[in-house]
This record gives structure tokens, C-alpha cells and sequence, in this order.
């Protein structure tokens, strides 16, 4: 008789069996309910309203893309400081510092602001001033909240 499993079973099962479709599902789910918070938020001390489940999905879109971005990430990050594991501050301090100075610029400037600009009603060709007016305060923000 099988026993059905609980549902931190049932996640740790798919992360096991499937883990960049379940980290990038996951991602987005945190996204698309961390945006309709914000629009419950938004909304505080209005009349209720109808979320705009439109910008919800493509808040969840996002992380979807994110989620998978960053996980290709962080195996890249394993296996390139694979030969660091015996010192373990070492192999930390290296991890940090590609994912600031290596990964952080590309996701960013490829990715995370051309979302923004896309989700604010922006249009592809202001994509590129939006990242040359952004990038710098964005990863020195990234670097004080994730170092």
C-alpha cells in the first residue's frame, strides 16, 4: 500500500526528479504572489478591486525565466568552484564573487531590466538606455542586499 506523500515529500520528490522545472515553477509562483500582495497593497484604503491578472501572469512569466536562469546559474557557479570545496570560505568568497561581478551583469542587463521595461508598457528599443540608466544602481543595491 503506498502512503501519499506530504507535500514537502511530494516537492523534495520533484526537485529530485525534476529540479530546473521545479525551482523555475517555484520562482514564478513567489513572483505571481508576490505581485498580487503588492497590488492588495497598492490598493489599502481604496475600494476593492479586481486584481489585474494580466500583470500577475507576466509577473509570473518573469520568474519562470528568472528561476530557470538562476539555477543554470548556480550549477555553473558549483562546478566552476568544484575544485574550492576543501576550503569552504574560499570556495564562498569565489561563488560571491562570480555571481556579482560575472553573472549579475548579464542577468540584469539581458533580462531583469528588459522585463521591467516590457511590463511598465515600455518598448524594446528603450531597452537599452533603461539598462545604461539602471545597471549601476542595481548591482550596487544587489551587492549590499546579497552580500
Amino acid at each position: 500500500m503506498l502512503l501519499p506523500l506530504s507535500p514537502l515529500d511530494a516537492y523534495s520528490a520533484l526537485l529530485q526528479t525534476s529540479p530546473l522545472a521545479t525551482k523555475a515553477a517555484t520562482q514564478s509562483l513567489i513572483w505571481g504572489v508576490g505581485d498580487v500582495l503588492a497590488q492588495q497593497r497598492e490598493r489599502e484604503g481604496e475600494r476593492e478591486g479586481e486584481l489585474d491578472w494580466s500583470r500577475t501572469s507576466s509577473f509570473a512569466l518573469t520568474g519562470l525565466g528568472s528561476g530557470a536562469a538562476w539555477t543554470l546559474w548556480y550549477d555553473v557557479a558549483d562546478a566552476i568552484t568544484a575544485p574550492l570545496q576543501d576550503d569552504a570560505v574560499l570556495r564562498t568568497l569565489a561563488a560571491c564573487s562570480l555571481e556579482q561581478f560575472c553573472f549579475c551583469p548579464v542577468i540584469f542587463a539581458t533580462y531583469q531590466i528588459p522585463c521591467a521595461v516590457l511590463q511598465n508598457g515600455g518598448r524594446i528599443d528603450e531597452i537599452p538606455a533603461a539598462v545604461q540608466a539602471r545597471i549601476l544602481d542595481l548591482l550596487v543595491a544587489n551587492a549590499k542586499l546579497w552580500t
